[in-house]
């Protein structure tokens, strides 16, 4: 397990790039994200490995759930702003596992092309975290 990654979640993506790239002398290279909105990759001058993400989520639309005793279930489009950690693990299905049995609910799971599997969740205190299995592939 290691804690590696932050993303910002964001609803106003222009601003939020203008923003970090000003404010931090970095380069963010703008790249297709998840569900045709864009991912920006801020990458520190001079170097070539980004550092941390920032993603477009579109509107706030959060949808009902079907009973009371399910939990609401979150789309990209649903995800308020902000920052949003990734811890690597090396089995993304047994650390889900683990997660819920813990108390966690997973609010979405996903492949990232040509780097590997993620799983959103909201621990026992309501907080989002990520977990990230890297399967890189030469697709």
């Amino acid at each position: 397990m290691n804690f590696n990654w932050q993303e910002l979640h964001t609803r106003d993506f222009n601003a939020s790039v203008t923003f970090y790239a000003n404010t931090f002398d970095c380069d963010i290279r703008v790249v297709p994200g998840r569900n045709g909105q864009r991912y920006g990759l801020i990458i520190p001058t001079g170097s070539v490995k980004p550092v941390a993400g920032i993603f477009e989520t579109g509107s706030i639309i959060e949808s009902e759930p079907k009973q009371e005793s399910e939990p609401k279930q979150e789309s990209d489009s649903a995800i308020e702003s902000g920052w949003i950690g990734y811890v690597t693990v090396a089995k993304l299905s047994s650390s889900v596992k683990s997660a819920l049995d813990n108390g966690a609910i997973e609010l979405e799971s996903f492949e990232i092309p040509y780097i590997g599997v993620v799983s959103i969740l909201k621990d026992p205190a309501g907080q989002k975290i990520s977990l990230i299995e890297y399967t890189a592939t030469n697709r």
